[in-house]
């Protein structure tokens, strides 16, 4: 599974620092990895030996930013199992997987299976109504612009951010996912007068 996009993603959203730092009082370290959780065996043997005393002078190199980076998608898609399995996400493509993952990563794998109605939706490959569902949530408040963009990929395919990839859709005025309602209208009602 490529998580090209996803790594990319979360650089952006999440912040890369190869030293350790605060985010909103709690350290981290390379894409958002949380040094105040217990560590696994594998990131104990990334990190070394540290204490929240002498944390404030941990520094990794990029190499091992990646490690921690890879064992934590690892992570968030066991947190998103039973939820969608790894073929249910791949199918789903790159962009709306990296925009799940990235949703796991902010709010956690139980928090991201209280989102029923969003999750309904993107099982029953109704995007459209899985980015509104993304919008009515506490996370999205808290963070709306990281929200919006996510929201704005699961609903297209693509992020805007990043370019528009071939395979992805081009958004029309005709586009019937992209329209108000009385567009909608006039144009389900204009598309079968054509047939």
């Amino acid at each position: 599974m490529d998580n090209t996009l996803l790594r990319q993603l979360l650089k952006d959203e999440e912040g890369y620092n190869p030293q350790a730092h605060r985010v909103e009082g709690i350290w981290h370290i390379g894409i958002g990895h949380n040094l105040e959780i217990e560590q696994t065996d594998e990131e104990a043997r990334i990190l070394g030996d540290y204490t929240l005393d002498t944390v404030h002078t941990l520094s990794l190199t990029d190499a091992q930013c990646d490690a921690l980076f890879d064992i934590d998608v690892g992570d968030a898609l066991e947190d998103v199992q039973p939820t969608f399995m790894p073929d249910e996400l791949e199918a789903l493509g790159e962009t709306r997987r990296a925009v799940i993952l990235s949703m796991v990563f902010q709010v956690g794998g139980a928090g991201f299976r209280k989102f029923k109605k969003f999750i309904a939706a993107v099982k029953a490959r109704d995007f459209s109504t899985a980015a509104e569902e993304m919008m009515n949530s506490l996370a999205a408040r808290q963070t709306p612009q990281r929200w919006e963009r996510a929201s704005f990929a699961m609903r297209n395919g693509y992020f805007r951010e990043y370019g528009t990839p071939a395979t992805a859709p081009q958004p029309t005025e005709t586009t019937l996912g992209h329209v108000p309602d009385e567009k909608l209208l006039a144009e389900l009602t204009r598309r079968i007068k054509k047939k």
